[in-house]
């Protein structure tokens, strides 16, 4: 403190500082040793470390207010996505309750269209029966016609003066009685075709074949699906109507095998009897058609050809009842009617009876029915 001496013209202070010691004296090695600033090697690194720490802390919060602003930027990222996820949720559900209330809409439709389809259908039924009375008429009125045209009621003959008259009806006439007569062909075999069977028709019989191949697998998936997946997965499985059918009836694995070893065959059997009785209807349409042409070709012919007058040709055709109201059906082919019983013994079927003989009593085993038989005479 006695050698310091404070210097009056420029402030300083001279010689050692009480506070601050002098520069010889801090890079004394003593000095050093004593201050821990000079240390050895591996001491020199954390002496370092502890200079640059405050630089550190800095540099750290520089890029701490960085990490804040982005960890900001994330986090509003993350919230604008889940509003967006959320909205997207709430879009969907509201899409799968519209497709729900469409499909709902759509089977309503459907169900009601279906009716009108069976009404319709019923309708065609009693057309069948209204356009076979309405031929019947026709035939009538066509034989009451021609009496009063071509024939004296006092002497029941051909009238007199008759030239060419019996050919300008014909082609007057002739064309609509034809028309007449298919239309009716068409309805008659159209009802016998559409009902071959005494219950409603079976739609999945077009694809019913000998064998039926779909795995149990894809039909349980089919009935798991939602029904507006339906379509995808049955146009990329290649489903029938059949296979939807069978999956409606939801079947477990045992039920699905009686399905596809027992009934579908069954019914593969019943359709291709069937099928075989539709052949010949469609053979005895044809034929009827064939003769129907040749019939009025040869009318047209003796009509035209003037190798026999019209007097001829009407007191032929008195002579030989056709004027007369007759029954063809009994009265030109003479057919035979007669009661045929048939008799099934369900034990006795060669793909179900086995199962028939275990499951069913047997007095309810035994179907019995009567029907009526037709026949050509020999």
């Amino acid at each position: 403190m006695d050698k310091m001496k404070q210097s009056r013209a420029g402030g300083r202070l001279e010689g050692p500082s009480p506070i601050l010691p002098s520069l010889n004296d801090l890079f004394k090695p003593e000095t050093l040793e004593s201050q821990s600033l000079y240390q050895p090697e591996s001491s020199v690194s954390s002496s370092f470390s502890k200079v640059f720490k405050i630089k550190k802390v800095n540099r750290e919060g520089f890029e701490n207010l960085s990490d804040i602003s982005e960890s900001l930027s994330i986090e509003e990222k993350r919230r604008k996505g889940r509003i967006r996820a959320k909205n997207s949720r709430i879009r969907r559900k509201n899409y799968l309750v519209e497709l729900q209330n469409k499909i709902c809409a759509l089977e309503k439709e459907n169900f009601r269209l279906q009716n009108l389809l069976i009404a319709y259908r019923r309708e065609k039924f009693e057309n069948v029966s209204s356009v076979t009375q309405s031929f019947a008429k026709d035939m009538d009125r066509i034989r009451k016609k021609t009496i009063q045209k071509f024939i004296d009621p006092t002497k029941m003959q051909a009238k007199e003066g008759m030239q060419d008259a019996i050919a300008t009806d014909f082609r007057k006439s002739g064309l609509k009685i034809m028309e007449n007569h298919q239309n009716f062909l068409d309805r008659v075999f159209e009802m016998l075709i559409n009902h071959p069977y005494p219950t409603p028709r079976f739609s999945y019989w077009k694809e019913l074949g000998p064998v039926y191949n779909t795995d149990y697998s894809l039909i349980k998936k089919l009935q798991r699906i939602s029904k507006f997946e339906e379509p995808g997965f049955i146009k990329e499985h290649g489903l029938t109507e059949m296979d939807q059918v069978i999956a409606s009836m939801s079947p477990n694995k045992k039920q699905f095998e009686f399905l596809r070893d027992v009934r579908l065959k069954k019914e593969f059997k019943i359709k291709t009897i069937y099928k075989e009785g539709i052949s010949y209807l469609c053979k005895a349409k044809s034929l009827f058609e064939k003769a129907t042409v040749e019939l009025c070709a040869l009318t047209s012919f003796l009509s035209k050809c003037n190798i026999f007058s019209d007097s001829q040709i009407i007191n032929a055709r008195l002579k030989d009842g056709f004027f007369n109201k007759d029954d063809s059906f009994t009265g030109i082919w003479q057919i035979k009617v007669s009661q045929k019983p048939y008799h099934y013994d369900m034990a006795a079927d060669e793909i179900y009876g086995h199962l028939a003989a275990k499951l069913i009593p047997r007095e309810e085993q035994q179907i019995r029915f009567t029907y009526n038989e037709y026949s050509l005479p020999s």
